[in-house]
């Protein structure tokens, strides 16, 4: 199949990025799953705002260069809809990703219409999202699989470093909790090291508005270094999954309703046991007391920090158990590999496209 995929250019994005400056969750997606297409079979192009480069079989090209006309099989619209039309595309099958848990006001009137017939989403929490706060139809085309991961990635076993611990995730959905509970954390693990790769810049924000948005975070973060603390900001994806694979826990106590996380999904496959909070999608990436713990309550008050601690405690004086749960947390995140999810697409586009031609 012909299959364009277009990104909706609210950032600069190309897929070297990905091993040299990283990327948040959902481009980091884009360019695993077209990449993914393509090794696939598929003709792949990506439209964004970047230049013309080949990657790993996909074709990116600038978004200005998109037209309606041209025929393909498949138009994929990444997260947003808003400055096209998909009924004016040359497509059978017009998919929209769906994004952050508020869409554009746009895409529910192409949903209704059938301008868009296959909507992707990415857990049963997301679906429900869209179909209970959004009104959006139950009898649309609904695929529902995980963002996707690209397990090879993850194949290699680097030695655990024990007590370390990581936390990679947007400033404003965990950070400032994590820093008030890190001390507890510390005196149920002594000795114990937290690696924080944490930054807005991975969303195409500039350095100046980083700071104006969470630069109190990160000084707060860089002044707990005798703690145990470590404050690396942006990372790049080779240096990222070298943490991943060597730390033993992924902390996030959040309240934000992840449609997915895609960074659980690769502490996951890296081995990492995660003790998060249970908001949004995290009870599909985590399963309480087999990959990790799901801690419920306001991740700010003290009673939830000291859960967390008393969750890392119990694994500490338990190593092995500590083993076989972050062997089933890279079980699970196994079948959420492309190889998994990309047969799933392609059965939805197909119907899509059947039905298209009745």
């Amino acid at each position: 199949m012909q299959i364009d995929i277009v990104h909706p250019g609210y950032l600069p994005v190309r897929p070297s990025d990905l091993q040299d400056k990283g990327l948040g969750g959902n481009e980091t997606a884009l360019v695993l799953a077209a990449r993914g297409l393509a090794d696939r079979g598929h003709q792949v192009r990506v439209f964004a705002d970047c230049p013309t480069v080949e990657d790993q079989g996909v074709r990116w090209e600038p978004l200005r260069s998109l037209r309606e006309d041209e025929r393909r099989d498949v138009v994929i619209f990444w997260v947003r809809t808003k400055r096209v039309d998909p009924a004016r595309f040359k497509a059978p099958v017009r998919v929209a990703k769906l994004g952050l848990k508020t869409p554009n006001e746009s895409l529910l009137g192409q949903a209704l219409r059938g301008d868009v017939n296959v909507l992707i989403a990415f857990s049963d929490f997301q679906r429900r999202l869209y179909l209970d706060n959004f009104g959006y139809p139950e009898s649309a085309h609904w695929v529902v699989t995980a963002d996707g991961l690209d397990v090879s990635h993850y194949a290699r076993r680097l030695p655990k470093v024990p007590g370390r611990f990581l936390h990679a995730a947007n400033p404003k959905r965990g950070l400032e909790p994590l820093l008030g509970m890190w001390p507890a954390i510390r005196r149920a693990y002594p000795g114990a090291e937290l690696f924080i790769a944490s930054s807005h810049l991975l969303r195409g924000i500039s350095p100046d508005e980083d700071e104006r948005r969470a630069g109190d975070l990160y000084r707060r973060a860089a002044a707990m270094s005798g703690d145990g603390v470590r404050f690396l900001g942006r990372v790049a994806k080779p240096d990222l999954i070298k943490l991943q694979l060597t730390a033993e826990f992924y902390l996030y106590p959040t309240s934000y309703p992840e449609t997915c996380c895609i960074a659980a999904l690769e502490a996951a496959a890296a081995g990492q046991v995660i003790v998060c909070s249970p908001a949004g999608a995290l009870p599909d990436r985590v399963v309480d007391g087999v990959t990790g713990f799901l801690v419920d309550g306001d991740p700010g008050a003290p009673a939830v920090a000291q859960l967390f601690a008393e969750r890392v405690a119990l694994l500490r004086q338990d190593p092995s158990r500590l083993r076989r749960m972050a062997q089933a947390a890279r079980d699970l995140a196994a079948t959420h590999d492309y190889a998994h999810v990309l047969p799933i697409w392609e059965e939805a586009f197909a119907r899509a496209a059947r039905s298209a031609r009745a």
